[in-house]
């Protein structure tokens, strides 16, 4: 079974590194309060003194734009995936940092329904500019958890390979014929030909044999030693 060092490193023992566990949860962490905090402030819930309904709706969409890419960076940290899934990952979250950036500056002058019509509106590009950054991290996080779903449960066929006076053999079934739980040399419910398993080797056999032919041998020596023989 493939261990969870080698499921996040491919670098074996030696080379597991927690720190991207870390980062994963302290990214998630962050950005789950930076998207409270958004909507508080855009509620004007908990907004500082003096602030506006444009200022404190302002603080929230960058409060709340942030959050959320890290929390996908977060999420996709702990998912074990190539360095070309966390790139583009990176990327989408630092495009949808940009459309925060471009919020600030088109919000509320340039916005829609904002105080200054003869100014151009932004809205439309801003929304873009979001969506094609979280639609790059979604996909990105999708993909992280197809390849971590397809590694716990492969499908197909079940291989084992059994030694057997030195020769090795591969045996392969098929997992909708596995009709009984597995064990110790042994994989399902019938053993597989000629397979010595710990229900049909020859010794077992051999020795239920030679238990069964003891009570015979012990009655018989007993007849011959008892009170009707005599010695020389």
């Amino acid at each position: 079974m493939t261990s969870l060092s080698e499921a996040y490193g491919g670098r074996g023992r030696s080379g597991a590194d927690p720190r991207r566990l870390y980062l994963g949860v302290g990214s998630f962490a962050a950005g789950a309060l930076l998207l409270v905090a958004g909507i508080l402030a855009a509620a004007e819930v908990a907004v500082p003194a003096g602030y506006s309904s444009a200022a404190a709706r302002e603080l929230g969409g960058v409060l709340g734009g942030i959050g959320v890419p890290l929390v996908l960076i977060g999420v996709m940290a702990v998912l074990p995936a190539d360095r070309s899934t966390y790139a583009a990952a990176v990327v989408g979250a630092a495009v949808m940092c940009l459309g925060v950036a471009v919020f600030t500056y088109a919000y509320p002058e340039r916005w829609v329904g904002g105080p200054r019509p003869d100014l151009p509106n932004l809205t439309l590009y801003t929304a873009g500019v979001y969506f094609l950054g979280a639609a790059t991290t979604l996909w990105s996080v999708f993909v992280g958890v197809a390849n971590f779903k397809t590694r716990n449960d492969p499908g197909g066929t079940v291989s084992m390979e059994v030694t057997h006076k030195g020769e090795t053999k591969v045996v392969e079934v098929p997992r909708d014929q596995l009709s009984g739980p597995g064990g110790v040399g042994l994989l399902g419910g019938t053993p597989d030909g000629d397979v010595e398993t710990q229900t049909n080797r020859p010794d077992d056999a051999n020795r239920s044999a030679r238990d069964a032919n003891r009570p015979t041998d012990r009655d018989a020596a007993g007849a011959a030693s008892g009170p009707g023989t005599t010695a020389d």
